[in-house]
């Protein structure tokens, strides 16, 4: 239904620079305040340049270009990955990303939701789920789409039933530092599954610099709180950059 949701990813709708022309790097139609939706000629694209393994082989330094829809570079990133085994029915992961322009000029990042659309400020670490039943979304502070959708929080969980297997699993994701704390969260589910950390929910974000780094635990089954906490523990002692 969004084929532009590529499962873990880290885009933004809605970039430019010094108030230019924006460009879509998200993919899909483009939210345009009091206009809705909008096929437009505005989409960039995020190309890869070089991959660096990790030492321990689980992981890696990538490094990518943002560009705008005429092939000029917006972005330079540096994403570092890392993965680990837990134990027979965990993994985690690492994903820490900075983002730098290419030049004095600063950049602005937006959303649908600093274009108008309350509550739809989607963009940044953005992770679409199998569909699946029974879903529980969660974080220590609230409980369900409404209770979350928009709040800031330790870690958010979300919990269903595998369509494949019909067993369960849980998936956690933790800001890692203050800055990817303090972002809120985005939250669907009855319209399709997805978790995200929104780095421009209501205004845009003007940057030079930016940096958010998130561990995420997947595992089998249905994760109560003090498990979460001492999966996330156990995973931060593991991973190492």
């Amino acid at each position: 239904d969004h084929s532009w949701h590529a499962g873990l990813g880290w885009a933004i709708q809605d970039i430019a620079r010094d108030g230019q022309t924006s460009h879509n790097l998200w993919g899909g139609p483009t939210y345009q305040r009091d206009l809705g939706y909008q096929w437009l000629d505005d989409h960039g694209r995020i190309v890869h340049l070089d991959w660096c393994p990790h030492p321990s082989g689980f992981g890696g330094r990538q490094t990518l270009e943002w560009r705008d829809r005429d092939d000029q570079t917006l972005l330079d990133e540096v994403r570092r990955l890392q993965w680990v085994k837990l134990d027979d029915v965990a993994w985690a992961l690492r994903w820490t990303t900075e983002l730098t322009t290419t030049d004095d000029r600063a950049v602005t990042l937006g959303s649908a939701g600093s274009n108008g659309r309350v509550g739809a400020g989607y963009g940044g670490f953005f992770w679409r789920l199998p569909a699946g039943d029974e879903v529980r979304v969660w974080t220590p502070s609230g409980e369900g789409e409404a209770a979350v959708h928009g709040s800031r929080g330790p870690w958010l969980a979300w919990s269903a039933l595998s369509p494949e297997t019909r067993k369960p699993y849980t998936v956690v994701i933790s800001g890692d530092d203050e800055a990817s704390l303090a972002d809120p969260f985005f939250v669907r589910v009855r319209d399709y599954p997805a978790i995200s950390s929104a780095l421009a929910w209501s205004e845009r974000t003007t940057l030079r610099s930016l940096a958010r780094s998130f561990t995420a635990v997947v595992a089998d089954g249905w994760l109560e709180d003090q498990a979460i906490f001492n999966a996330l523990a156990r995973a931060r002692e593991s991973l190492t950059q």
